[in-house]
């Protein structure tokens, strides 16, 4: 939430900055979205195998890696 924070007041005096910060906070609405489904299926797995074997978390755990590293790349980069 920072870096998009960030980006906002970098491009403030830009005249589109709105469109500056709206894929940074579309990956982060997805990156915390796809954590707390995360959060939610560890909380209810019922066996005892371990999280990242577990098929049901797969998809949102690499969902979460992956918004969280392409914010992470488009918010530092230049």
């Amino acid at each position: 939430r920072s870096q998009v924070y960030r980006c906002w007041i970098v491009y403030a005096k830009w005249r589109l900055r709105w469109a500056v910060v709206l894929i940074p906070s579309l990956l982060w609405l997805g990156s915390a979205t796809s954590a707390i489904i995360d959060v939610y299926y560890v909380a209810t797995l019922h066996t005892d195998i371990t999280v990242p074997l577990e098929k049901t978390l797969r998809p949102y755990l690499l969902a979460t890696y992956i918004m969280s590293l392409l914010l992470n790349i488009t918010v530092t980069s230049r």
